[in-house]
């Protein structure tokens, strides 16, 4: 704590040389700061992170639209199994035609890493010795000590990250898992509040074919709507991650399986109890893919449209 408060006039404030913010991804992931990046759990975010750390080290546009200062990049993976990621970055390499591996990219796997005292020092350790620029933690929930729910507990957490970033110069990327919650109500990360109190900018996931993405919290301008991406296959076996267009007045075809398949349920005269190949040989025959049911089917269930039973057994719920 200092020993006296300085204060500045508004006019030297104006006047001063104090520079704009500067950013590794612009609007996405400014520099000496933190950002999270928030969805349910097969929202891509993994992918999302790893086209970032691409971007940045060898240098290019996130989703052709956000440029990417070359930066060098530590990943940190407490979530996934090695040989996972060496699969999805071989295929988003081929897929960004990159053919000379990056030197400026490093990974870290399965350390049970926390954000506490021991933690903090051995982050501090790597990070003095490495000397990353960008830092991605994946997922928040396998690093934080104590109780998520407890903003105490949080702060203690996210303190780590603030030494971290002011002794290291460096900015944090986070991915954190979503709440589970009602059709209808808004996204919002597990835990408590703190987390986004604490971060920059604030990054919100959803849907699962077509995704989207939406600034919920900007600290250096008005939080905006991205856009949308979607992960697609590439001619050489690559994998790509591009921006589309969203049609806020064209629903998906994700989106309409969901109102499909319970109408379709609801309406049946003899039973409302139906397997899932039964769901699958009706939506097939209206032109929707086995796998596009197959999140349509877990997503409904998880938000309370549909009952799964054993067996593949889905109806709909006595109360509705």
């Amino acid at each position: 704590m200092p020993d006296s408060i300085q204060i500045m006039s508004l006019r030297n404030l104006i006047e001063s040389d104090i520079p704009e913010p500067e950013w590794w991804v612009k609007d996405i992931l400014p520099k000496r700061g933190t950002t999270i990046i928030g969805g349910d759990s097969g929202n891509k975010k993994t992918f999302l992170a790893l086209e970032i750390a691409i971007k940045c080290s060898t240098g290019g546009d996130f989703l052709d639209m956000f440029e990417c200062k070359k930066a060098k990049v530590l990943y940190i993976d407490e979530e996934n199994d090695k040989s996972l990621i060496k699969s999805r970055m071989i295929k988003l390499l081929k897929g960004n035609q990159i053919y000379e591996i990056p030197n400026l990219l490093a990974f870290a796997f399965g350390n049970q890493l926390k954000l506490n005292k021991k933690g903090k020092g051995l982050l501090d350790k790597l990070l003095t010795e490495y000397k990353p620029d960008i830092v991605i933690l994946d997922s928040m929930v396998r690093f934080i000590e104590g109780d998520e729910d407890r903003s105490s507990d949080v702060k203690k957490n996210t303190g780590v990250l603030k030494f971290l970033t002011n002794k290291h110069n460096c900015s944090f990327l986070v991915l954190h898992h979503t709440t589970k919650r009602k059709p209808g109500s808004k996204h919002s990360l597990r835990g408590s509040g703190e987390f986004s109190a604490f971060v920059d900018l604030l990054i919100m996931v959803s849907g699962t074919v077509n995704l989207k993405l939406k600034q919920e919290k900007n600290r250096y301008d008005g939080a905006v709507e991205i856009g949308g991406f979607e992960l697609i296959d590439c001619e050489n076996n690559g994998l790509k991650v591009v921006s589309i267009e969203i049609d806020k007045n064209t629903k998906t075809k994700f989106e309409q399986s969901k109102e499909i398949i319970p109408k379709w349920i609801s309406e049946k005269k003899v039973s409302q109890k139906v397997s899932f190949n039964d769901i699958w040989k009706y939506m097939e025959s209206k032109g929707f893919k086995r796998s596009l049911i197959s999140k349509a089917l877990k997503t409904i269930s998880e938000e309370g449209i549909l009952v799964k039973h054993k067996h593949g057994i889905y109806e709909i719920p006595k109360s509705n």
